[in-house]
C-alpha cells in the first residue's frame, strides 16, 4: 500500500496523509482491494457507462495513429456502455 500510495498526488495524497498518522491503525493501511474500492470511491468517475458513451461519441482515428490503437479505445469503452452489438 505505501509503495501505490507514493504515485498519489493533489487531493488524492490529501485524503490519504491523515490515513497515514492515524491511530489506532486503519484497516485500510494493510488492505489492498479496501484501498481500491475507497479510491474508486471518492476518485473514480461517478458514472463510468456515460463517460464511456461519451468518449466513443468523440473517438476518431488520428491520422499519424494505427488501427489497433484506435480498436482497442473502441473496446475499451464499448465494455462499459451496456450497447447492443447493433448500437456499437
Amino acid at each position: 500500500m505505501s509503495y501505490a500510495a507514493l504515485y498519489l498526488s493533489d487531493i488524492a495524497m490529501l485524503w490519504w496523509q491523515p490515513i497515514l498518522v492515524a491511530f489506532p491503525e486503519p484497516s485500510i493501511r494493510n488492505d489492498w482491494g479496501e484501498f481500491v474500492d475507497q479510491l474508486n470511491t471518492y476518485f473514480g468517475k461517478p458514472d463510468l457507462a456515460q463517460a464511456s458513451k461519451c468518449a466513443l461519441c468523440v473517438l476518431k482515428m488520428q491520422d499519424y495513429q494505427h488501427v489497433n490503437k484506435y480498436k482497442i479505445e473502441f473496446s475499451e469503452h464499448a465494455t462499459h456502455t451496456g450497447w447492443n452489438n447493433a448500437a456499437l
